[in-house]
């Protein structure tokens, strides 16, 4: 949401804070079934460390996104990919959630839809988008929890922009200074003032972003979470910043996986020619220094609890 486009950024030869697996199962395996231990919809484990969600600027990204940049951030070909890919997995006279979405949503022209609610961190960014029905602002990265009705939309979506959340897969007790994950007890302790609340940043929200997304979504919803390999960088999560292509596809794949009863993840990419009779020698001059002349299109996909057929 700046006033140019974020730029593609060199790969890096390998990630600082590879993503820790949840579970040891083998990738083509489907989701384990729901445990004594972790309720549908809760965190089976977290993913990131504190200092992979560190931000190289630590301004409220309401402040950052404050005035409305209406500019696309990826190039025509994601562009094409993604309204493919909604055209194959949605369907007409569904309930759509786009969060983190702006002044255009690059859904389908011709699919009419019963409604699309949009979020977003910028009012006249949202009102400018015509395929949305109503929207709300919100800083995810503050406060997760949606205040939306569970089980409500049919798909939700979240388009380059899942790299700025801090908090896609954790609650907000963990922050506190010590082993708490206990509501009543944050609570009470809030109640008898003590000291040791000033160390540290407490955030009376124990909602994550990934958990909300299984709770509005109706069984059989789809989530589709796409990103290319443009960032706004002092805005990106570190372990996001650190990355790369293949690093990042595990980290979103991961947050799908730590929240009992998505289905398992399936990618999809669609990655710059590498050669052949259909590549200019721009896009050679560009490989050559570590660039492409076009944007990869890379999606993580996960149904709430199956995968309709």
């Amino acid at each position: 949401m700046l006033c140019t486009a974020p730029q593609p950024l060199r790969p890096r030869p390998r990630a600082l804070w590879p993503a820790p697996r949840c579970s040891s199962s083998n990738d083509a395996q489907p989701s384990p079934p729901p445990s004594s231990t972790a309720a549908a919809g809760g965190i089976r484990r977290l993913v990131l460390p504190p200092e992979g969600r560190a931000k190289l600027d630590p301004r409220p990204d309401r402040d950052f996104y404050a005035f409305p940049r209406l500019v696309t951030h990826v190039d025509d070909g994601f562009i094409a990919a993604l309204t493919g890919l909604y055209r194959e997995r949605l369907r007409a006279g569904w309930d759509v959630l786009d969060l983190m979405s702006s002044w255009v949503s690059h859904l389908p022209p011709e699919v009419q839809f019963r409604r699309v609610v949009g979020h977003g961190l910028n009012a006249q960014e949202l009102a400018r988008n015509p395929r949305l029905d109503s929207f709300f602002v919100k800083d995810l990265n503050e406060e997760q929890q949606l205040a939306l009705e569970g089980g409500s939309f049919d798909a939700v979506l979240c388009t380059v922009s899942v790299q700025y959340l801090q908090y896609p897969e954790k609650v907000a007790a963990s922050l506190l200074p010590f082993n708490c994950c206990n509501r009543q007890l944050v609570i009470e302790i809030l109640l008898v003032g003590v000291e040791l609340i000033k160390l540290t940043r407490i955030l009376i929200d124990f909602g994550e972003v990934f958990a909300e997304i299984f709770r509005v979504l109706k069984p059989g919803g789809v989530c589709i979470v796409s990103f290319s390999n443009r960032m706004f960088y002092e805005k990106a999560i570190g372990a996001w910043r650190e990355g790369t292509a293949y690093s990042r596809v595990q980290l979103v794949t991961q947050y799908f996986q730590c929240v009992e009863g998505f289905t398992q993840p399936e990618v999809v990419r669609e990655l710059p020619a590498a050669g052949g009779s259909s590549a200019s020698p721009l896009d050679a001059v560009m490989r050559l220094f570590g660039t492409a002349s076009s944007d990869p299109f890379y999606a993580v996909i996960s149904y709430r609890n199956f995968k309709p057929m």
